[in-house]
Order: structure tokens, then sequence, then C-alpha cells
């Protein structure tokens, strides 16, 4: 009888699990077409990008990034077309207050700051240095010419 219970058990979660496991499937998808849009636009063959870390929260992602000896975080967001890098910053970006200030919805502001705080433990603290160390806030829509990370 306990083999049958565990047996209907794990019929009635299935779908549960599948639901989370999809959901895992399409933020890998995401964070994999966040990861090339940087790429195709900072990546150089003599200073290859590094993104070891994104953060997506509905339709706005932050990605740590590293270059050569420079690093710092991309602010992103997806319409129709796709995922476009909007401003690039260092530790302002870990802020939910300047992610709102840069037209992050409240939640995902909320959100991409705490995830960001847990999945940055795992990077080295040269690494952080390098992320935090990126000054001001650049909008990379109003200077393309920003494809260097200066």
């Amino acid at each position: 009888m306990r083999k049958q219970w565990i047996i209907l058990l794990a019929l009635l979660l299935a779908p549960f699990a599948y639901a989370a496991d999809e959901s895992a499937q399409a933020q890998n998808v995401k964070v994999l077409q966040i990861v090339k849009v940087l790429k195709d636009q900072f990546d150089r063959p003599v200073t290859p990008l590094e993104v070891p870390v994104v953060v997506v929260s509905g339709d706005f992602a932050v990605a740590d990034w590293l270059q050569d000896n420079r690093g710092g975080r991309a602010l992103l967001r997806r319409d129709a077309d796709g995922w476009h890098t909007l401003m690039c910053s260092g530790a302002q970006f870990k802020s939910p207050q300047a992610l709102r200030h840069a037209g992050v919805q409240e939640d995902d502001a909320t959100r991409i700051s705490r995830e960001l705080g847990q999945q940055e433990q795992n990077l080295t603290a040269e690494q952080l240095k390098k992320i935090d160390s990126f000054e001001g806030i650049v909008n990379v829509l109003t200077n393309p010419e920003h494809h260097e990370h200066h």
C-alpha cells in the first residue's frame, strides 16, 4: 500500500518538477542569449570578454563582465527584437535604487540585486574588485563609441 502512495504522489508532483525544469531551461536560454549579445558587442580577439555572472528578472538583466584588466556590470533589457545593452557601470548596479533609477521595475530591481549578491559569492576577490571598479554609469545607447569598455 505504501508503494502505491509513493507512486501516486510521484505522478501528482511530476508536472511541477517538469515545470521547474522547463523554467530553468528557459532561464538558461536567456543567459546564453545575453552572453552572446555582450560578446558580439564587446569581445575582441586580443581581449576576449568573460561573463561570469548573469542575473535575469523579467525583461531586465545585469551581467558581470571582465575584459583584460577591466570589469563592470552591464544592464540589459529585452524587447521584441531580443536583448540590448543599455548601460555599463560598476558597484552602482548592485543597488536596487540605482537599478530603479536606470528604469528597472521595482520588483525586478530588488530580485536582480539580491540574486547578484548571491551569485557573486562564487567570484574571486580579484574578479569582484575589477567588476566593482567601473566608475560612473555609461549609457551604451547614447555612447556607441563605448565598444572597448573604457
